[in-house]
């Protein structure tokens, strides 16, 4: 197979990587008139930076994003995976979202969760976050109808501290009938609302979402993905 023809397999979804005929064209010395050779090896980079975006999404990891990302754009592919470079934006900005909401948790005074643990009788909002907070993070619902399970649960400390908890909470071990639930509790709140009764409270719930959100998202790829690939099937 010649390198025209390698191309044009890729161009058709085919997707067959030109390398070995690269190799070959290379060891051959065939002579280039028409520029083939560069065209593959441009092609190649191509697919490489393709490859590694997709994958980079797939790990979701912050770091191994933005090095994909700035990869593309070093080669100069920002039109040819303009659609791959914008989902992969979106999914950098969420990521950075994420990121920062679990540096707010860490940063959280002690005093500040022990000032939602102290009321006797809290404000509903704040039962509510706090409800769906621990929803997210595998408890039961009736277990925190009683504040004074929620008063014990916030007062843990070493492993099984709230905030430690919240940090190393992974989005995608989230059970999804617990996250619609907690979505459905938070969903007639607002963070300014909140943040007037409690800024303990305002942390947790933006925790909340921004878990929920992570979630949807990584079930609403996995279902795109599984459909491209039935489709590719068919």
């Amino acid at each position: 197979m010649d390198l025209k023809v390698a191309m044009k397999n890729f161009l058709t979804n085919v997707w067959q990587t030109p390398k070995y005929t690269i190799n070959e064209f290379k060891t051959e010395k065939v002579e280039d008139k028409d520029m083939d050779l560069i065209k593959a090896e441009k092609l190649l980079k191509e697919i490489t930076c393709r490859d590694d975006l997709k994958r980079a999404m797939t790990h979701r990891e912050l770091e191994e994003l933005s090095r994909a990302i700035e990869t593309v754009k070093k080669h100069g592919f920002e039109v040819e995976l303009s659609k791959e470079l914008l989902e992969a934006n979106q999914l950098l900005t969420r990521l950075k979202r994420l990121e920062r909401i679990r540096h707010e948790i860490l940063q959280l005074k002690q005093s500040t969760v022990a000032e939602i643990r102290s009321y006797q009788s809290p404000p509903q909002v704040v039962h509510t976050v706090m409800t769906s907070t621990f929803l997210l993070l595998g408890h039961k619902e009736k277990e925190t109808k009683i504040w004074k399970t929620v008063q014990a649960l916030v007062g843990k400390t070493g492993k099984e501290g709230l905030k430690r908890r919240c940090i190393e909470c992974k989005p995608d071990k989230i059970n999804v009938t617990d996250a619609k639930r907690a979505q459905t509790l938070l969903e007639k709140y607002e963070l300014d609302e909140i943040r007037d009764v409690s800024a303990g409270a305002a942390t947790f719930y933006v925790w909340s979402i921004t878990m929920i959100e992570e979630l949807m998202d990584i079930i609403a790829r996995k279902e795109e993905a599984a459909a491209a690939k039935q489709t590719e099937e068919t």
